[in-house]
Formats: C-alpha cells, sequence, structure tokens
C-alpha cells in the first residue's frame, strides 16, 4: 500500500514537471529570442569554412538535405527576394532578418529574427545574383553545433529561376543519430517553404 502511494506521488510529480516543462519552453525559447539581433549571437555556433563546405553537406553534417523549386521570375528579382530584409517572414512565428553589416559579401553577418528562434550567420560563398551559402555562427537557443544554408540559382529557358536550396546541420549531444534518413521527409516541407520567397518578387 506504502509503495502504491509513493508510486502515485512520484508519477503526480513527473506529472506536474513535464506540464510545467510544456508551458516554461516555450516561454524561455521566447525571452532567449526577444532580443532582436544580439539574441541571435547568445551562444556560439561552430562556423563552417568555405573550403569544408562541400564536405559538410555531404559527408559531415548529420543531418542534411536539397530542395528544388522552379519561380517564374527571373534571377535577378528571385535574387533581391531572397535577400529581402522580410525573407522567411511568411513563415509561422518568422519575423524576417536584420543585416548586421552595411554591405553583402563574404564575411558578412545578419541574424534570422523570430519569435522562439533566432540565429545569427555569415556569408562563406557569394556570387552575384547566383549563389550565397551562410554559416550559421550564433544561436538564441543551445543545442546546435554547427549548421548552413546555400541557395544556387540557375536561370530556365522559359526566362524564370530554379532555385536549390541546402539546408545542413549537427545538433550537439545527438549527432550521431542517423538523421539523414529524414530527408526524404523532410523535403517536401522545405520546398513548400521556400515557395513563400515568391510573395517579395
Amino acid at each position: 500500500m506504502e509503495s502504491m502511494k509513493m508510486l502515485m506521488k512520484v508519477l503526480l510529480v513527473a506529472t506536474v514537471l513535464a506540464a510545467f516543462g510544456v508551458i516554461a519552453a516555450p516561454v524561455l525559447a521566447y525571452v532567449l529570442a526577444s532580443g532582436g539581433p544580439r539574441s541571435s549571437a547568445r551562444f556560439r555556433v561552430k562556423p563552417v569554412t568555405q573550403a569544408h563546405l562541400g564536405m559538410f553537406v555531404d559527408t559531415l553534417a548529420s543531418f542534411s538535405v536539397t530542395s528544388q523549386v522552379a519561380f517564374p521570375d527571373s534571377p535577378e528579382r528571385l535574387w533581391k527576394a531572397l535577400l529581402h530584409e522580410r525573407a522567411y517572414s511568411w513563415l509561422p512565428f518568422m519575423k524576417g532578418v536584420a543585416y548586421l553589416d552595411d554591405q553583402q559579401s563574404v564575411g558578412s553577418r545578419r541574424a534570422i529574427l523570430g519569435t522562439f528562434l533566432a540565429l545569427q550567420e555569415q556569408i562563406i560563398a557569394f556570387e552575384e545574383g547566383k549563389r550565397i551559402a551562410f554559416s550559421v555562427t550564433g544561436a538564441s537557443l543551445y543545442g546546435l553545433d554547427a549548421g548552413i544554408q546555400e541557395y544556387v540559382i540557375t536561370p530556365t529557358s522559359n526566362g524564370g529561376s530554379l532555385l536549390t536550396w541546402t539546408v545542413a546541420g549537427s545538433p550537439k549531444f545527438v549527432g550521431f543519430l542517423p538523421l539523414r534518413l529524414t530527408t526524404p521527409f523532410v523535403r517536401p516541407f522545405m520546398k513548400r517553404s521556400i515557395k513563400g520567397v515568391g510573395r517579395l518578387t
């Protein structure tokens, strides 16, 4: 009987703690991300260099996915939309981008701002109107070991553009897990999310 009472107490405490965690986690994430561009550098993320970009995407990152989306817009218009300050604002809980340097070139920084997450990125590859790659260098939440994203724009025969978007990363602590197996499930969501850039063209 005593052991049953003890078990019930333990279960009650565990339930209360779990409920508290469900409430506290998003509140904490909101607070940590609410400091604007400064919050994007709260926790340091290991940078990926241009020289190691291909290797990181192909083998080193525990997660890597590439998707392609065709747009009717010219490469010039699509390029401007990708670098617009309202980029990502079409996604739920995302606010846009704050550029931290005067010009956009290799070495320049920006902050991607969201309600529950802010990331700081640095440009590691830049070909005007064609290709841009970013390495994540900071985050408002602890847990990302390294991460990149790369955009490549290719003109199409009908005057439009083909956008190739690659995202790769490794979380801390669980980076050993075979996260690349999730690629087929993640790719459709990536395609759907990047289509929103068409609203800025």
